[in-house]
Parts: C-alpha cells; structure tokens; sequence
C-alpha cells in the first residue's frame, strides 16, 4: 500500500515538475527576429534530472522490460529461423534417403491395413448391436401381442362367435313363428269352409 501511495506521490511530482518545465520553457524570452527562444540551460538540466529521480520505479522498471522484451524477441527470431532452416535440412534428407522413405511406406501401409481391420470390426459391432436392438424389438412385440392382441382377438371371435349363435336363435324362432302361423292360417281357412 506504501509503494502504491510512493509512487502516487512521485508520479504527482512528475507531473508538477513537467509543468513547471513548461512554465521555463513558456516564460523564456525569444530571440530578436526568430521563434527560437534563450532558455536557462541550468535550470532545464536541473528540472530534467528532478523529473527523473521522480519517475517511479515501476517506470523505469517497465522500460527496462521493453527493452528485455525486444531483445528476447530478436534473440527468439534468430533461434526460430535456425530451428526452421535445421528442420528444413533434415527434411530433406529424410526424402532424399530411400531407405527410411520405404520404411515409413511399410509403415503406413500397415496402419492403413490395421486402421481397415479395425474398421471391419467397429462395422461388425456396429450390426451385432443393432441385431440384439431389432431382436428385442421383435421380443417386445411378441409379447405386446400375447399380453395386448391376443385376448383381443380371442374376445372378438367369441363375440363373432356369440352373434352367429344368437341370429340363428333368432332365425329359428323366426320360423318357428312363421310356421304357426301358416298353421293358424290353415286352420282359419279350414274353419271358414
């Protein structure tokens, strides 16, 4: 907390010393016929170095840093262009030499075929899988149709079976019936003769 209030202080110095630079800098009396103007060189040396022992520390801390910064990455560029040139020999070289060159031919060749063995079997258990899913499908429906269709079906051909029973009931009381009365009408014609 003391450095942040420090360094408050000093940038606050800073500032007042920059304007108090500027005040020189205004104030000072110009040459005759020119914009050019005579300043206190002494007073100016004095105010700079005041302004510099005010920087705060983390100022010059941070310029230091960019310079780091810079260097690091000049220093990264000139190790990358010597890895990337290194890499570019080697490469050549790895295709330029015929052995290696069939060694990594064998090689991919065999991992294409592994990769193709795998992929027969990844299908494989891909249509085992979806075998048991459709079996159990037919399982469900078979017992969806024993539990569910199945009595209702035997419930429908009992009732069909019930309706022809009792129209033929029907039917056959209905000619009981017609028969009487071709027999009251027999006897009613008999009578009136």
């Amino acid at each position: 907390m003391s450095d942040e209030m420090n360094n408050s202080a000093k940038t606050k110095k800073v500032f007042e010393l920059l304007d108090e630079l500027e005040d020189v800098v205004n104030t000072s009396s110009k040459l005759p016929l020119s914009d050019k103007s005579v300043i206190d060189a002494e007073l100016t040396r004095e105010l700079i170095e005041d302004i510099r022992v005010a920087i705060p520390r983390d100022l010059h801390e941070a310029a230091w840093l960019i310079g780091e910064k810079d260097r690091i990455i000049n220093e990264s560029r000139e190790q990358y262009n010597k890895v990337l040139s290194s890499a570019k020999e080697q490469a050549e070289y790895l295709v330029e030499n015929s052995a290696i060159t069939k060694d990594a031919q064998k090689r991919a060749n065999a991992l294409i075929t592994e990769a193709e063995k795998h992929s027969k079997y990844m299908k494989l258990k891909c249509y085992e899988h979806i075998d048991k899913i459709l079996y159990d499908l037919q399982n469900n429906i078979n017992v969806t149709e024993a539990t569910y269709v199945e009595p209702m079906r035997d419930q429908l051909v009992s009732s069909y079976r019930n309706m022809q029973t009792q129209l033929s009931e029907d039917r056959s009381q209905m000619r009981t019936l017609a028969e009487q009365m071709k027999l009251q009408g027999a006897e009613t014609d008999s009578v009136n003769e």
